[in-house]
């Protein structure tokens, strides 16, 4: 799913550190730098303000919903797989 071009995360996740190195609005509140995400699972809490403690809870309300990747189609197994393959990096 990470490369799904549906879902979208490597239209900024993307080259060796899984960034763009570019400014975004995620939908999360402001324009921040796109995080790379090699050592991702190591840098808990989530997002700009931590309001995701785990990976998975980057799926939730506080993620920027469909302006951070178009997860809102998939159901919890899938977002299940795709926190799982984010802490593997």
């Amino acid at each position: 799913m990470f490369s799904s071009k549906e879902v979208g995360c490597t239209g900024c996740h993307n080259g060796p550190l899984l960034t763009n190195n570019q400014t975004a609005d995620v939908g999360t509140g402001g324009l921040y730098q796109v995080p790379w995400l090699i050592g991702l699972a190591a840098r808990a809490p989530f997002l700009h303000n931590g309001c995701a403690a785990t990976v998975r809870e980057r799926f939730g309300p506080c993620g920027g919903g469909d302006l951070h990747g178009h997860t809102s189609q998939l159901g919890a197994e899938q977002i299940g797989d795709l926190a799982a393959f984010l802490e593997t990096l």
